[in-house]
């Protein structure tokens, strides 16, 4: 018998719960748009290409995108990850700047 077919619908809505869930801490926090200017770059330099954000949001983070040597991010994200025993977050920042991304 063929297996019935996947339907995307599980995890689209778990990744917009989980999106919705870390935006609303930040914004509780007090963290909202530098949090999202971090947690971008941090995501591009993982290898992601689809993010999904509030219109607001698209002219700043498409100026980082355009800005940033990915390659050069991807390679610094890993090394950071390989050599790190606990939280990058300072170091990321460091590589930003380095790369002259604005976060």
């Amino acid at each position: 018998a063929a297996a019935p077919a996947k339907k995307p619908w599980g995890a689209m809505l778990g990744g917009l719960a989980a999106g919705l869930g870390l935006a609303w801490l930040a914004s509780s926090l007090g963290l909202g748009e530098g949090l999202a200017q971090f947690m971008t770059f941090a995501l591009l330099a993982l290898g992601y290409d689809r993010l999904s954000m509030p219109p607001s949001g698209i002219g700043p983070v498409k100026r980082m995108v355009l800005s940033c040597d990915r390659e050069a991010a991807r390679r610094g994200v890993l090394n950071l990850l390989k050599g790190s025993a606990g939280s990058v977050r300072n170091e990321i920042e460091t590589l930003a700047r380095k790369l002259s991304v604005s976060i």
